[in-house]
């Protein structure tokens, strides 16, 4: 069995109207809206689905309030979608909707979901650049990007506790199929789906002595003048920024957070590190500090030692 990517997130919202404008801001395309619910979609085909707070049919969350309540990931076939709640159902209740979706919960109580994926190709065309030896775009100038649009949703980020934290991992490692990427002891554990991947497609972080609770879901943007674009558009639009521009220490990507309506946050990011099967995962002891941030919120740890992680 193999997982592909997330298919959708759905959350449960307070305000639905807020929801709405959020992620129509994003540039996301609207495929249904009502008072009480709307959906979007990237241009890969994932969804995002804004659900009002009192629907019955959402799944109970870990935390209260404006949140995230289920992910569905995708896999490649339905050999693998069955394989994998044959698994599953070894030790927690797997259920099944009309449409062959399974539906579980992870080791920390986040509902999660499995289908199979239905992607479909994306035609982007890169910017035209100039740079040292090779001329990309003469005698015209480079156009303003007016809005922002995502390409894809690439990862999530739970909140977790320290306590349990190896076995919450070792679930999505050991009986999901992900694959362990960085492993950082102050942090949480980085992990991809199988395959040439981004560096990450869900990270459990533990870095905050907070309750359980979801942080973010991150898109990706073309190029970095499109994340450079959208965060001064998004706060135009009166979104709250948290925390960037920079890049990452782990991950190397550029990116820029937004306060999220639905709940945590939402990141634009681009020029991820990839990684394939033969890569070696990594422990930090440290961190390996931020290339550049032009807020400074990113530590930079003197312990940069690293060691061969167990995935």
């Amino acid at each position: 069995m193999s997982i592909q990517r997330i298919e959708s997130v759905t959350y449960g919202v307070a305000d639905v109207a807020a929801g709405i404008r959020f992620f129509d801001d994003i540039g996301l395309e609207k495929v249904e809206e009502g008072s009480q619910r709307a959906s979007f979609r990237t241009p890969v085909n994932q969804f995002i689905h804004v659900r009002d707070i009192g629907d019955a049919s959402l799944p109970k969350s870990p935390e209260s309030g404006s949140t995230m309540r289920e992910i569905v990931w995708g896999v490649d076939s339905q050999a693998s979608l069955d394989a994998l709640g044959a698994e599953l159902s070894r030790d927690r209740e797997v259920s099944a909707t009309p449409d062959g979706t399974l539906h579980t919960r992870d080791e920390t109580g986040f509902a999660i979901a499995f289908a199979v994926s239905k992607p479909i190709e994306a035609k982007v065309e890169p910017h035209a650049q100039n740079s040292f030896g090779a001329t990309g775009r003469l005698n015209r100038r480079f156009q303003k990007i007016p809005k922002p649009h995502p390409l894809r949703l690439a990862h999530a980020v739970f909140l977790i506790r320290p306590e349990g934290g190896d076995k919450a991992c070792d679930f999505y490692l050991n009986r999901v199929g992900l694959k362990l990427t960085d492993a950082a002891g102050h942090l949480g554990k980085f992990m991809r789906v199988p395959g040439i991947a981004d560096h990450h497609s869900l990270l459990l972080m533990w870095i905050r002595k907070i309750p359980v609770k979801f942080d973010h879901i991150a898109f990706e943007m073309r190029g970095f003048d499109d994340v450079m674009s959208t965060g001064p558009y998004m706060e135009e639009r009166g979104w709250k920024p948290t925390w960037g521009p920079g890049r990452q220490p782990l991950g190397c990507h550029m990116f820029w957070h937004f306060d999220n309506p639905c709940g945590g946050e939402v990141e634009f990011f681009t020029d991820m590190d990839r990684f394939d099967d033969t890569w070696e995962p990594v422990t930090w002891q440290g961190s390996p500090g931020s290339p550049w941030t032009l807020d400074d919120q990113i530590p930079k740890m003197e312990n940069q030692a690293r060691v061969p992680a167990k995935p």
